[in-house]
């Protein structure tokens, strides 16, 4: 047990540190030999334009059993600009709404959930364990919907001008028409074509829970990295 609360520091740690330099899980490309076995899994992360109120955006994969499988990540790197915009992303898109990127990963063939919808600020941030429940077989491409993140924001007591981030929105929503072409720029392969994508999006909008590195709602949640 011990060993195991190390481990779980050790990965909030590390969480949080690769926010001083803008990172994302690694996109996977397609595979053939990999797909044989193995389902791609695409979508985005997005956020409000404007100041950024947080540096990290993720979600985890886990077996029914709520075994850690895999960890997708969106990691801003902080600016010169501390005051009014601590953190920079490396988008794909701006939009008048939006801002963001996609992602993908590879999973082997089964059955998971998608949950720990994360959205990091400073030494804490908000997390929510909404399950998304996702099948899916060796070749598929799978899209699980944009996941964005949207800051409820509290003027500071004693400063007009300053606003402090209260809360946090995650809604899930089907993006595919925006998203395709941003994943056919990545991938560069004429095989690649939207009839062929499995949609699994379970639209849904739900509240962050507020944590810190030193509670326990957020230390339940993080498996090792």
């Amino acid at each position: 047990m011990k060993s195991f609360k190390i481990c779980v520091l050790i990965s909030i740690v590390m969480l949080f540190i690769s926010g001083c330099a803008s990172s994302k899980s690694e996109f996977a490309l397609i595979d053939k030999s990999k797909m044989t076995n193995e389902a791609l899994i695409i979508g985005s992360f997005s956020r409000n334009l404007g100041n950024n109120y947080i540096h990290k955006t993720s979600f985890d994969i886990v077996t029914l059993n709520h075994d850690f499988v895999k960890r997708v990540f969106d990691a801003a790197g902080e600016t010169l600009s501390l005051a009014n915009n601590p953190y920079s992303f490396e988008n794909d898109f701006v939009y008048e709404t939006s801002q963001g990127s996609i992602f993908s990963t590879m999973i082997p063939e089964g059955t998971y959930y998608i949950t720990n919808y994360l959205a990091g600020k400073g030494s804490g941030g908000f997390i929510g364990n909404y399950e998304q429940k996702v099948s899916v077989k060796a070749g598929d491409i799978v899209y699980i919907g944009d996941i964005k993140f949207e800051p409820i924001l509290r003027t500071h007591p004693l400063y007009d001008n300053k606003k402090n981030i209260v809360s946090t929105n995650c809604i899930i929503s089907n993006q595919l028409d925006r998203d395709f072409n941003y994943f056919k720029n990545k991938y560069k392969i004429d095989s690649f074509k939207k009839e062929n994508i499995k949609v699994l999006v379970e639209e849904k909008k739900f509240n962050l829970g507020a944590f810190q590195t030193n509670g326990s709602p957020f230390i339940i949640f993080v498996p090792t990295l």
